[in-house]
């Protein structure tokens, strides 16, 4: 688990992937190597994977938000713009003091012509300490 966070850390996805992967054959409940697996697959824009990583996150540590903002901004990244807002509304009503959730909340209506909304959610984000 070390060695990959060191791997990912120093940029060198490919090879943490590797690391995190043997992590998760001796433990398939492990959420911190879920979590960074996830990652290391949306750095080299492996979306799907990216994807279904955060949501095996997101099963292990439903308390945790940053998987569920991390899979908005994969959808958001990808253009699903309608699963981007779904995951992302959903986060800011259970985490409502996320910053950077309204942050990204306000990128996507801003991209689906929502200009209200948008300021709306940036104003919060504002408000909360973010961008």
């Amino acid at each position: 688990l070390n060695l990959g966070v060191n791997q990912a850390q120093r940029g060198e996805n490919a090879k943490a992937i590797q690391s995190f992967k043997q992590v998760l054959n001796l433990d398939n409940r492990n959420v911190v190597a879920t979590y960074n697996l996830a990652l290391c697959y949306a750095k080299l824009k492996r979306w799907k994977e990216a994807e279904e990583g955060f949501k095996a996150s997101l099963l292990l540590a439903p308390e945790d938000p940053q998987p569920q903002l991390d899979l908005g901004r994969v959808y958001l990244l990808q253009g699903d713009l309608d699963a981007a807002a779904r995951t992302l509304k959903s986060l800011v009503a259970m985490h409502a003091t996320s910053a950077e959730g309204h942050y990204l909340l306000s990128q996507v209506y801003q991209a689906k012509g929502m200009k209200a909304e948008a300021e709306s959610e940036l104003a919060a984000a504002q408000r909360l300490g973010g961008r």
